[in-house]
């Protein structure tokens, strides 16, 4: 499949992966740099699909 860049979005900090470390990254970056502009991506498309559920049994 090939993608075709239509858009593109700047950013402070672009995280991989939005599990409980991603998104706990996210957050200590927040607390200590509330201004940052994050972007979190991840490649499944529901929660329930993350190695962070499938890890405590979900």
């Amino acid at each position: 499949m090939e993608l075709k860049i239509t858009k593109t979005i700047t950013c402070d900090v672009l995280i991989i992966g939005c599990g409980g470390a991603g998104l706990r990254c996210a957050v200590e970056i927040l607390e200590n740099r509330p201004q940052a502009n994050i972007i979190a991506i991840t490649k499944v498309p529901h929660a329930q699909k993350s190695h962070t559920s499938t890890a405590q049994g979900g």
